[in-house]
């Protein structure tokens, strides 16, 4: 072959092996933003909200951007930017000063303790004691939940049971406590729930454990011939629905009448 067939074969083969490499260079970016934003990638192909996450990762916490791969909190996690300052602006409606549920998931304050909606039944269920016996909003579940932790009252299945009337009494309110031993069969009786629901300038706060509502606290609103309403701070289908007490007095462990 002559130099100038060879420089020209040369010539030819160089700029195919430039082709080739500018061909995979998308290829390579591609697989590099797949490796590096994992499954949230994929989805970012049909969900705006996912892109615009990692178009502006920054804006994200390190905590909040990983609870993106978690698809429960996905929606809570993607809103962060938007909704991060809610609490330090939160106001109670008319209603939950007069008694209405609050719950757990509430966006006023899941931005400043995301803990509130995992664990924070307790610290939700004090709050409304105090919204429907004192009307006023000095009372949150990001302030109880935060005397707790500071306390010490607080462990991974949220506020100590064993603690919460110091906690009612350091928000300004009194707790006449009652407990039962279940594993002795001691249960609390219908009369004894409904005189104490009768007492006159409380509201009752029970804590519960079995099938129906797992480890949980709950506000014990009301009762008619035949039912008990309950404000439960982790479902609003369960705070509208009417609970014979049946159910309750198979899972009832303790319960507080708590006045002003």
């Amino acid at each position: 072959m002559s130099d100038k067939k060879m420089i020209f074969a040369l010539t030819g083969l160089f700029a195919a092996v430039i082709i080739v490499m500018l061909l995979l260079i998308p290829v390579e970016k591609k697989h590099e933003y797949y490796q590096k934003w994992g499954k949230l990638a994929v989805l970012a192909e049909t969900d705006e909200r996912a892109k615009f996450a990692i178009d502006n990762a920054d804006l994200y916490p390190e905590y909040w951007f990983k609870m993106l791969y978690n698809e429960s909190n996905f929606e809570i996690a993607y809103n962060y930017p938007f909704m991060k300052d809610n609490y330090k602006t939160m106001s109670f409606t008319d209603e939950e000063l007069s008694g209405a549920a609050i719950y757990m998931n509430d966006q006023r304050w899941i931005y400043e303790d995301f803990s509130i909606k995992t664990q924070g039944c307790a610290a939700v269920v004090i709050t409304m004691a105090n919204l429907y016996l004192n009307h006023n909003d000095e009372v949150d579940p990001v302030k109880v939940s935060n005397y707790a932790y500071e306390m010490g009252y607080s462990g991974l299945g949220g506020i100590n049971q064993v603690n919460v009337t110091d906690i009612i009494e350091h928000f300004g309110m009194t707790a006449e406590e009652h407990i039962f031993d279940k594993d002795n069969g001691e249960k609390i009786t219908e009369n004894e729930l409904k005189t104490a629901v009768d007492t006159e300038n409380a509201v009752v706060m029970v804590a519960v454990n079995g099938d129906t509502f797992g480890r949980h606290a709950l506000l014990i609103r009301g009762y008619d011939e035949n039912k008990f309403y309950i404000n439960d701070p982790a479902s609003a289908e369960k705070t509208s629905m009417q609970w014979n007490f049946e159910v309750l007095k198979n899972e009832i462990t303790r319960y507080w009448i708590i006045k002003n």
